[in-house]
């Protein structure tokens, strides 16, 4: 009943109260003024931010994976997604403002990029990098929020097949971590290493539980730098409300 109600609830249009929202939360997450979040951090703030700008508690994760995977916010070196990039993702995506398809995205970023630069030309030479990323700064070699629950969206739709259930001893199929190797390349350039165990880990939040990292021979969890793993255990979920 949950799922229906926030699928079929009424769209709201946004407006410059939203913005307001948006600071006064973000502040709860950032409280020095940094600018950037950790990308977890970033996941519970949207499902505690009601529509039509956040995704709201009601929100399925499985939408709010899609929903980030479309936005695909680049992280920085310390996993952190930035302010005005992560605001401008929001409202691009909630009034489908150049949304296409996977394929068409980098024509529509090229085009947005015109738009911007010809109505503000001014402001597009310090804000524009942060509106619309660069294509260097979201494709290969560069690990973004698209790429990550990308990966995290195969993960559950895996494990909701007859063979994620069947329950064994035997460490997981190799083909399936490369999967999500390509879903979670290294800031690096090549392809994070290690292995990934979809058993639940002890203190993982509400998005990262589907992911951790463990020893094929049952040992000590291995947290190599760079593994989609080690990145989604870094931080716990805050638990906050702000109704």
């Amino acid at each position: 009943m949950d799922n229906f109600d926030y699928l079929t609830r009424d769209s709201s249009i946004l407006g410059a109260h939203h913005l307001d929202e948006f600071v006064r939360i973000w502040a709860e997450y950032d409280p020095n003024a940094t600018g950037k979040i950790h990308y977890t951090e970033m996941y519970d703030m949207l499902k505690n931010m009601d529509p039509p700008l956040g995704f709201g508690n009601k929100c399925p994760n499985r939408l709010a994976y899609k929903k980030l995977i479309r936005m695909n916010m680049p992280l920085d070196a310390e996993d952190k997604v930035g302010f005005t990039t992560t605001l401008f993702a929001l409202i691009r995506e909630n009034l489908n403002i150049k949304m296409r398809t996977a394929e068409e995205m980098d024509q529509a970023d090229q085009e947005l990029r015109q738009t911007i630069s010809h109505i503000w030309p001014l402001q597009a030479k310090k804000l524009l990098d942060l509106l619309v990323p660069r294509k260097d700064e979201l494709n290969t070699g560069k690990l973004t929020v698209g790429k990550i629950y990308a990966g995290l969206l195969i993960l559950e739709s895996w494990r909701n097949t007859k063979f994620g259930q069947i329950e064994s001893d035997l460490p997981k199929p190799s083909l399936f971590n490369a999967i999500l190797d390509m879903a979670a390349l290294d800031k690096t350039g090549g392809s994070r290493t290690g292995s990934l165990s979809i058993e639940n880990g002890e203190g993982v939040n509400s998005q990262t539980h589907l992911l951790y990292a463990q020893q094929p021979n049952g040992g000590n969890e291995v947290d190599h730098e760079g593994t989609l793993a080690s990145l989604a255990r870094r931080n716990t979920k805050r638990k906050r409300s702000f109704r």
